[in-house]
């Protein structure tokens, strides 16, 4: 009997390192036990993701923080109830807090990885303030947080 597929729904903003992170990882998760769906902002290229994604959602997603991220929050959660997947994986600050909240009272896994932490960046302090305390408010709705060493 074939088993069922894990239905991974990744969602990204940041392109950059981010985007090759993901497309290295799809590159190498096994097709046979695994379905992707990425979920993505207009900085992410479709063709980009030919035969390594089962589906492909672009929707808008700021890189300021905003009222619009209450709208992308919104599209995110309709989408994650569309596809129904075993795992959210959260890519990168923004599109982990939105997805988190997105994904809050919902039925699967979710999993955070920063690619590299808000608070982290050079800012202003009040600036680094309101990065942490997101990071600290949205930690809870999920289960692990993947942290990759930098060199």
């Amino acid at each position: 009997m074939r088993k069922k597929k894990i239905k991974i729904l990744h969602v990204a903003q940041a392109a950059g390192g981010v985007d090759r992170y993901i497309r290295m990882l799809l590159k190498y998760l096994d097709k046979e036990k695994f379905e992707n769906i990425l979920v993505c902002s207009q900085d992410f290229n479709r063709e980009d993701y030919d035969g390594l994604v089962d589906s492909f959602e672009q929707i808008e997603m700021n890189r300021a923080i905003g009222v619009s991220d209450l709208n992308s929050i919104k599209e995110v959660r309709r989408l994650i109830k569309k596809y129904n997947p075993d795992i959210v994986y959260a890519h990168s600050s923004k599109a982990g807090a939105i997805a988190r909240v997105a994904d809050i009272g919902l039925k699967n896994h979710c999993v955070y990885n920063p690619h590299g932490w808000a608070f982290n960046m050079r800012c202003s302090d009040k600036k680094r303030a309101m990065y942490t305390a997101i990071e600290k408010m949205a930690a809870p709705f999920c289960e692990k947080i993947i942290c990759i060493p930098t060199f």
